[in-house]
């Protein structure tokens, strides 16, 4: 098991838990996607497996080592970190900014080896940013620059991504590319990805697994099965609309 998380609460404070006593595991070549409403605490969950907050109680563990024990280069090494915000990275062509991603392997100089940059440019492959190498970051779109981030991630190679919101900004298409692309990348190279997401339907049709959080807990299961669970009716229905299960669209009533 890739990461496993044992009776966690997360929060800022003893006094303020978003979540608690929460029990998940994400095995190598699975993609998780991690969905609720607004202000349950997704962000908060991958800020505290990314070890950027601290667990209030229990503990996550990478490949059974606990995540506090990492030195902060070793965690580099075992988990990357896509966040929502837009990349900054003014006067960065494609090439460099996805180069950042072996920082945890070049030291201190940021030398780049042999190896280092066949696995720079397989990355460009396989984001498909190869005509876009040489070019600045930010002359590019919003999907492309969102391709950027997580090509930097990919360069990172470790064995877990976190994307919190990777497609917050993009349109229905770029949504589609970049979510079967981070679908593609924990198959062929079977690494564990979860992301965070809105987009209810496409993350029922594209996960191997639903992270569903709402009240201060987290339901686990298959999309197909979480639709039919109570938390999941809970979560997204309201008085003028619910979600149909069959056509993974909302109605209205």
């Amino acid at each position: 098991m890739a990461l496993s998380i044992h009776n966690l609460s997360i929060g800022y404070s003893q006094q303020k838990i978003i979540a608690k006593e929460l029990n998940l595991s994400v095995s190598p070549g699975e993609l998780v996607c991690l969905i609720g409403p607004n202000g349950t605490g997704k962000s908060t969950l991958l800020k505290t497996i990314a070890g950027l907050l601290s667990p209030l109680a229990g503990e996550i563990k990478i490949n059974d080592k606990n995540i506090l024990l990492f030195t902060a280069t070793e965690r580099a090494k075992q988990l990357a970190v896509v966040f929502t915000q837009k990349i900054q990275a003014e006067n960065l062509d494609v090439y460099s900014a996805i180069a950042t991603g072996r920082n945890p392997y070049t030291g201190l100089l940021g030398t780049l080896r042999k190896d280092d940059v066949e696995i720079i440019q397989r990355t460009i492959d396989i984001t498909g940013l190869k005509e876009f190498e040489n070019k600045f970051v930010d002359k590019l779109s919003d999907g492309e620059q969102q391709k950027v981030m997580i090509g930097r991630a990919i360069a990172q190679d470790c064995p877990i991504i976190l994307l919190d919101e990777p497609t917050a900004h993009l349109d229905t298409v770029n949504k589609i590319e970049i979510t079967l692309l981070l679908k593609k990348i924990a198959k062929e190279q079977n690494k564990s990805i979860i992301i965070s997401t809105h987009d209810l339907s496409l993350a029922l049709q594209i996960a191997d697994k639903i992270w569903l959080m709402n009240k201060n807990r987290i339901a686990e299961n298959t999309p197909t099965s979480i639709v039919n669970t109570t938390e999941f009716n809970e979560a997204f229905s309201g008085k003028n609309f619910s979600f149909d299960k069959n056509s993974f669209a909302f109605k209205i009533i």
